[in-house]
């Protein structure tokens, strides 16, 4: 009778240790607290941050009191997706990025940084400076460096001054009648509009010639002035 009541404690006991065992495997709902060890495929609970810190990094690794998870060494989180390496949702931001540069983005095939909204009002992408450098900036060595494309819609709208380095004041010498402008790279299909600033009657700008070899064009008055004239222009193309 004895024997036979410690087999049956002895089969409740292994019963309950393999159940256990099943659900560390099969990834339970069973949750850990706070000090308990993160297990694989289960979900851990705590009333405090949680920091993950490499050694070999000296960085100093704190977890603040909402944190969920902060992770800290050369690289502080390494995602691997087959979609996207690395998803975050939040309220306020998806992802926040604070740096020397705030969010790199490398791109193989495709874009190294892309933004898409649905709002009316808002941006797809955004750039804000509050010092004075740039909002946004685009820069490419051989291709476009910012392109604006609007199929339905305005595709670039300017409020406030516009600069262009392709622009400039040219001066006609008194008694000339022309004046040339260089270092400007042009081709064949660059066009150079001209204008005289002031009132000078009588005069007008005759026409301009463009040279690519050189880079330079040449403006033509319809007479020589009396009088030092400045001729504003402007390239496009």
């Amino acid at each position: 009778m004895v024997r036979s009541i410690v087999f049956r404690i002895a089969t409740a006991v292994a019963v309950a240790l393999t159940t256990g065992a099943v659900l560390v495997a099969t990834g339970s709902s069973a949750t850990a607290n706070n000090g308990d060890a993160v297990k694989a495929g289960q979900t851990t609970t705590a009333t405090a941050g949680t920091a993950v810190s490499n050694t070999n990094v000296s960085l100093s690794c704190t977890a603040g009191a909402n944190d969920g998870l902060v992770g800290c060494g050369d690289t502080g989180l390494f995602g691997n997706g087959t979609t996207y390496g690395v998803h975050g949702f939040g309220t306020t931001a998806g992802v926040l990025g604070v740096g020397t540069t705030g969010v790199s983005g490398v791109g193989g095939s495709l874009n190294g940084v892309e933004g898409v909204t649905a709002s009316s009002t808002a941006s797809g992408v955004y750039g804000e400076n509050d010092s004075t450098g740039f909002g946004v900036a685009g820069r490419a060595n051989d291709g476009i460096a910012v392109l604006a494309d609007s199929t339905n819609g305005v595709a670039l709208e300017v409020n406030g001054e516009a600069t262009f380095s392709r622009s400039g004041i040219a001066t006609v010498q008194a008694t000339k009648s022309k004046v040339k402008v260089s270092g400007i790279g042009l081709t064949s299909a660059s066009l150079v509009l001209a204008t005289i600033q002031g009132n000078v009657a009588g005069t007008w700008v005759r026409g301009v010639s463009t040279d690519p070899g050189t880079s330079s064009f040449t403006i033509f008055l319809n007479q020589a002035v009396a009088a030092n004239t400045t001729v504003a222009w402007f390239v496009v193309n």
